[in-house]
């Protein structure tokens, strides 16, 4: 990574987010999508240099069978152990001392690349536990929070009623509902004051982001268009 490349994703990738006594500046964009922890470090006297107050970092992980896992596939490989979380320790608990890295979020929650149904309970347990060791691992390293970026870039509509499902509206967003509390209980178990910054909370990532702030009844216009994003969310 070069002071170029950095100051380049400070300008292009960049989010106030408000902390302590005053907004702070994250860098979220695909210019960190394979920075880990340790090339973090790293670079961490070029990031020093620049107006930065942390960055999103990538956590790499190991399953059970010894299969390689980043958090961009959070809802699709796993559990991930808790061993392997432990291996980026050392490194993420240094963050403190720099400040371009002092209010780093650790990168979680995505849509996945192949759609999981509603009713599979072991596919949701198993984004609930790499959920909570994600939360588990940003307490223990002194990490403000987790990152959740959950546009739909691989095109699955996790979030959107498909004749894939079976039930009513009615009862797919109690579902939807359900597998988000599952799904983030475990995050404020492990980590209670941790700071979950989603990009589009209420909004989702299917060409709806902006439907909501206009219609005159919001529920009824997730109805309307099957979206299942907000009682995910609402959970």
């Amino acid at each position: 990574m070069t002071l170029k490349q950095v100051l380049f994703a400070v300008v292009s990738a960049g989010l106030a987010l408000s902390v302590g006594a005053g907004p702070k500046f994250v860098a979220l964009g695909w210019e960190f999508a394979k920075c880990g922890p340790k090339e973090l470090i790293a670079n961490a006297d070029k990031l020093d240099r620049t107006a930065l107050d942390g960055v999103a970092v990538l956590g790499t992980f190991r399953d059970a069978q010894g299969n390689a896992c980043d958090a961009r596939s959070v809802m699709e490989t796993g559990p991930w152990t808790k061993e392997s979380a432990k291996e980026m320790l050392p490194y993420l608990r240094q963050f403190k001392d720099h400040p371009s890295l002092r209010h780093s979020l650790l990168s979680s929650f995505r849509h996945p690349t192949k759609r999981i149904a509603w009713t599979d309970d072991a596919g949701w347990a198993r984004v609930a536990s790499n959920m909570r060791l994600l939360a588990a691992l940003a307490r223990a390293a002194g990490v403000l929070g987790l990152y959740a970026d959950e546009e739909d870039y691989a095109k699955q509509r996790q979030f959107v009623v498909t004749a894939a499902d079976r039930g009513t509206y009615d009862e797919l967003a109690a579902l939807a509902r359900r597998r988000g509390a599952e799904t983030f209980r475990g995050v404020f178990e492990a980590y209670p004051t941790v700071r979950v910054l989603f990009l589009r909370l209420l909004t989702s990532g299917h060409g709806f982001w902006s439907a909501y702030y206009a219609a005159p009844d919001p529920l009824a216009e997730a109805r309307r268009r099957s979206d299942l994003w907000p009682s995910f969310v609402n959970g």
